[in-house]
């Protein structure tokens, strides 16, 4: 609970900040599609990062706008993190030479809550945007698939695992729930389209086995805002 304190703090000084204004704030509705490339931030090994792995969101946001022009925006996202890994080794045994190549890919799925302060700017035939906040999220998903082709004397063989995730607090789980910090930016047409680039910086550790291990994820989508 004293982890999420920051967050709730930043939405109750949100709200202040829009009861100030001398009428009710309007509301504008938005949905927003993009493409996500996501990566684990991990402390084993002194400190490793995995390859982005590509994904996508989907989400609705509901925008509170006061007689300036900074507004508060939240919403609810389906999103997808993870990260991809690139395994390779080679080593010998009894005179045979044996080379190993896998892959593994760790995709987690989660219903993401942002808490954003805007900060619009004219421009041209509509407005820049930028600003960021909290959001905290929860997996309620994931896979862990992983992919080894063995050679060896001219020979090779190949298999496969699909293994699924578990979020809870057992040993091998992923911690739940996911938080952090969003950074986000785009541009908003007078007609509605808008095109957003975010960045979320995961502070939540997601292992149960005494390392640490963040999300990382880019984000870039398309939407449009309803008036």
């Amino acid at each position: 609970m004293k982890k999420l304190l920051p967050a709730i703090a930043f939405v109750l000084l949100a709200n202040l900040l829009f009861a100030q204004t001398e009428k009710i704030p309007a509301i504008k509705y938005s949905v927003e599609a993009g493409l996500n490339e996501s990566l684990l931030q991990s402390s084993i090994g002194g400190g490793t990062s995995s390859s982005y792995l590509t994904g996508f969101s989907l989400g609705a946001f509901a925008e509170f706008h006061n007689k300036h022009n900074i507004t508060f925006q939240s919403g609810l996202l389906f999103t997808t993190k993870g990260g991809h890994y690139d395994v390779s080794q080679s080593f010998t045994s009894n005179g045979v030479t044996f080379n190993d190549n896998g892959t593994e890919d760790i995709n987690l799925k989660y219903i993401e809550v942002p808490f954003n302060v805007l900060l619009h700017i004219d421009a041209g035939k509509g407005k820049v945007f930028i600003g960021g906040g909290p959001y905290i999220a929860l997996g309620i998903s994931g896979s862990d698939n992983i992919t080894n082709t063995q050679t060896y004397n001219g020979a090779s063989s190949s298999s496969s695992q699909n293994n699924s995730i578990v979020f809870g607090n057992a040993a091998g789980d992923y911690k739940n729930p996911d938080y952090g910090v969003n950074v986000t930016g785009g541009f908003v047409l007078n007609k509605g389209w808008l095109l957003r680039l975010n960045w979320g910086i995961g502070k939540g550790n997601l292992d149960t086995n005494g390392n640490t291990v963040t999300n990382e994820t880019a984000n870039l989508s398309i939407g449009y805002v309803f008036k």
